[in-house]
């Protein structure tokens, strides 16, 4: 899996359906990832509740 952070979005891009299972996988990483990165915050005021 790739992430790709650009102008304060982070996503993926697969070629193939994303399973219900592999989803959490990704949010989860995506999430964490996140949350080690000094300063980064939520774009969207009512993502901070």
């Amino acid at each position: 899996m790739q992430l790709t952070f650009e102008a304060g979005v982070v996503y993926t891009v697969l070629g193939n359906q994303i399973s219900r299972d592999d989803l959490v996988v990704v949010v989860d990483t995506i999430c964490g990832l996140l949350d080690r990165m000094p300063g980064a915050r939520p774009r969207h005021p009512a993502a901070a509740v």
